[in-house]
């Protein structure tokens, strides 16, 4: 219980509790805080955690700076154990913070540090109430430990000033490094003293309000991080822009992206950051840069986008359309995905195990068809098939395989001539005999049987093989040790005629009779350095 209608005295165990009618009882950690009355019965301000009440009575809702007293037709709805807050009315919220910030301005408590973290830790009340005290020329103490007293417009509303004066730290480093030079050239003129450069064009720049230091780190973030905070806090995201754009003179780093015009009024919705989330490669609400979709890309996680929302290829198409001013490429929609909803077999096919990994790249070879068809156990017909079916969205797709040579590949060669692969064109792969001597080593088997078997593999692949060299052939039934094949395996891509004693020392056996064995075996009795010309 924090605030009671009714005048209420609880005994229980020999202690005795009176709570005064509309009168809160807040306690933090066994502290009671003194609450600062700003609607009679609704809303108080508070230093420190604050909560939102249902009828008095405290939710599982934490707040900072204010207790919110929900009653009446505006009570909430809560769990059917009366322990969750699952739903109140929003606007109703914002129309009593708005109506208690007079209140604000003859409450001996406030100072920047609170209304920083109030902007920190619930910007939709410091939004609220930023812009009713805009203008009125308040001067606000800086902290209870500092009397200096700071005029609200003309230093703005800017947690971050809260690192520069200590008492405070922004986590995001490149963006407090952009703003420090404004920042204390503002604080200065205040009467602050700071250390360090400032710069003296700040009267230039327009005082900062609540969230603007949100929207700068979200600068940094490219034009996917300003949808979505504009989908975040409802704000237009030509409104963003032009904010971002008024902040400029501080920094270049704080420069928003390039773009043509925007529908005004425009706020993104949910469905609309998810589509641009996933074509930026974002998956989680830490917000990076990533390039967009070009010529060159696919909007291939388009099919997690309409799995996840339960949209349609085409609706989502048509969403792409609107950030066509920030340079998303347009692309048509194949009539047999026009409405179609992604299925998570579909997720599959395009991402693997798991929806979180990429798709496969623009540019596909027989390895990607060959790696995915397996993981997911599809005949390779059926899988090229399905596939080609979403080519649309940006992929340019090899000529099918031959069904009884695919059905031949193991995981072993694949990997191996994958690993092994030269070519400096991409038409133009291929590998040499070196890797039927790795494949007969690490198999047991005869060096003309493994190429034999390699040079089949490559061909399912459509990759050129390098036979061994003609005057060779009279050791092609030797068997290569295993100790041979594990140590040009752990080479990994060193050609193998250029073996030598670094390579021994580095990727050899460790014991010393298989080392001497394994030196017998490469050199035949001569020096190791290239010495596999007289291989096999």
């Amino acid at each position: 219980m924090k605030v009671s209608e009714f005048r209420l005295t609880v005994h229980e165990r020999g202690v005795t509790e009176t709570w005064t009618p509309d009168v809160p009882r807040h306690l933090i950690d066994g502290r009671e805080l003194v609450c600062h009355e700003a609607v009679p019965g609704v809303l108080w301000w508070t230093k420190g955690k604050g909560a939102i009440l249902c009828d008095g009575i405290a939710t599982d809702q934490e707040t900072f700076g204010y207790l919110l007293n929900l009653s009446g037709p505006h009570a909430g709805r809560l769990s059917v154990n009366r322990n969750e807050l699952l739903d109140y009315d929003e606007e109703w919220a914002e129309q009593i913070w708005a109506e208690g910030t007079d209140s604000l301005t003859h409450w001996p408590e406030l100072d920047m540090g609170w209304l920083w973290e109030l902007e920190q830790n619930s910007l939709p009340t410091a939004r609220t109430v930023g812009r009713i005290l805009r203008g009125r020329g308040m001067r606000v103490p800086l902290s209870d430990k500092d009397s200096s007293v700071l005029d609200l417009d003309a230093l703005g509303w800017f947690h971050p000033d809260s690192t520069i004066v200590g008492l405070g730290n922004w986590s995001r480093k490149e963006s407090a490094e952009a703003i420090k030079p404004w920042r204390k050239a503002v604080l200065t003129e205040q009467g602050i003293t700071v250390h360090g450069s400032a710069i003296p064009a700040s009267t230039l720049l327009p005082p900062p309000e609540p969230g603007t230091a949100d929207l700068i780190a979200k600068t940094n973030g490219g034009w996917p991080a300003l949808v979505s905070h504009a989908c975040t806090t409802s704000i237009p995201l030509d409104e963003l822009l032009l904010s971002s754009r008024r902040l400029r003179p501080a920094s270049p780093a704080l420069a928003p992206p390039p773009i043509r015009a925007l529908h005004p009024d425009w706020v993104p919705d949910l469905i609309d950051d998810i589509v641009v989330q996933s074509l930026s490669g974002v998956a989680s609400p830490r917000l990076r840069r990533k390039s967009l979709p070009t010529k060159e890309t696919t909007h291939s996680q388009l099919v997690r986008a309409s799995f996840r929302t339960g949209e349609s290829l085409g609706s989502l198409v048509k969403r792409c359309a609107r950030f066509a001013p920030f340079g998303m490429q347009p692309i048509e929609v194949a009539s047999h995905h026009m409405d179609y909803v992604c299925t998570a077999e579909d997720v599959g096919l395009i991402h693997g195990e798991s929806d979180d990994s990429p798709p496969l790249p623009p540019q596909i070879d027989l390895f990607h068809f060959w790696h995915r068809a397996s993981l997911l156990n599809i005949p390779s017909g059926e899988f090229i098939s399905r596939f080609s079916k979403f080519s649309w969205l940006g992929w340019s797709l090899p000529e099918p395989p031959d069904e009884q040579s695919w059905t031949s590949l193991t995981g072993q060669l694949v990997e191996l001539i994958q690993t092994y692969l030269c070519g400096d064109e991409p038409d133009s792969p291929h590998i040499g005999w070196e890797v039927s001597l790795i494949h007969a080593g690490r198999m047991g088997i005869p060096f003309i049987e493994a190429e034999k078997e390699v040079a089949d593999a490559a061909t399912a692949l459509r990759v050129s093989y390098f036979p061994r060299p003609t005057g060779s052939l009279d050791r092609g039934h030797i068997i290569p040790s295993s100790a041979l094949g594990d140590f040009l395996w752990e080479l990994d891509g060193i050609k193998v005629h250029s073996v030598d004693l670094i390579d021994l020392l580095s990727c050899g056996p460790k014991d010393p009779d298989e080392l001497r064995d394994l030196v017998a075996e490469l050199s035949a009795g001569k020096s190791p350095r290239r010495t596999m010309s007289t291989w096999p």
